[in-house]
């Protein structure tokens, strides 16, 4: 028998480098912190893909994203609620958005969306008005009546 090979090797410990990340047998081992630090990862990464800022107006008002939807339905306030008056063109291009809208199920939207069909009503021809009345008023009655 050898009487050396019963006994743990003990080596001496190296002062750790904080470039490379820690190696372990488990997870109970690492340190969270170590990990983050080592591969210098961010904690809510966002994928470029989901940038709306620079999308037109009508792109970002049928956005998935409530909050993108929601910037939307206050810029499109801001256009009609100023002291010029938009064209009769811009006024029926956003014709068909305004029950979109008005329907939105994001409480996020919603006073956005009021606030934005209300400015685009003071602004609408008859004729365009007249247009989406009846859905205008099916969603204003369904949804916001209290």
């Amino acid at each position: 028998t050898y009487p050396l090979a019963s006994r743990p090797v003990q080596t001496p410990m190296a002062e750790p480098d904080e470039n490379i990340a820690p190696t372990a047998n488990s997870l109970d081992d690492v340190v969270p912190s170590q990990i983050k630090q080592a591969f210098n990862i961010a904690e809510h990464a966002e994928s470029p893909g989901n940038d709306l800022r620079n999308m037109p107006l009508a792109v970002r008002i049928n956005a998935s994203v409530p909050a993108a939807r929601k910037s939307a339905y206050i810029e499109l306030a801001s256009l009609y609620g100023g002291e010029c008056a938009p064209d009769a063109s811009m006024v029926a291009e956003h014709a068909e958005h305004i029950p979109h809208m008005l329907n939105d199920k994001a409480p996020l939207c919603q006073e956005g969306a009021l606030d934005a069909a209300l400015a685009w009503m003071q602004h609408a021809p008859v004729e365009v008005a007249a247009s989406v009345a009846s859905a205008v008023a099916k969603a204003l009655a369904e949804k916001h009546a209290s």
